[in-house]
């Protein structure tokens, strides 16, 4: 067990392998409302809303067109199908000797409708 890290930072976490979630923290279950079995190895699409889709692929694509961007905002769909609108920070990171990504996500308003 290695999410000692991710435990330690005060916002929902996740780190981000090719698109697959290999690890979340606490603050992010609570966040999404899901177990951690539920979670790890999913793909981290899994939990965007159909709405903040365009920001997350509008993100990937600024990446490879060589943008230096690191932050975009999007909709995640709670287990109770809850929209929260969220900041997702982006830093680059190395997981078990492969690149990816620890996602820090900042939620900004949560739409309870």
């Amino acid at each position: 067990k290695n999410d000692e890290t991710l435990d330690k930072i005060p916002h929902s976490a996740a780190i981000i392998q090719r698109g697959i979630l290999k690890q979340i923290n606490t603050i992010f279950l609570e966040f999404l409302g899901y177990t951690k079995d539920e979670i790890i190895e999913k793909s981290f699409f899994d939990f965007i809303a159909l709405e903040g889709l365009a920001d997350v692929e509008k993100y990937y694509l600024d990446r490879l067109k060589g943008d230096n961007v690191s932050v975009y905002n999007t909709v995640f769909t709670t287990k109770d199908n809850h929209k929260i609108t969220a900041e997702v920070n982006i830093k680059q990171t190395i997981y078990n000797g492969e690149k990816a990504e620890i996602a820090i996500i900042t939620c900004l308003e949560s739409n309870t409708s």
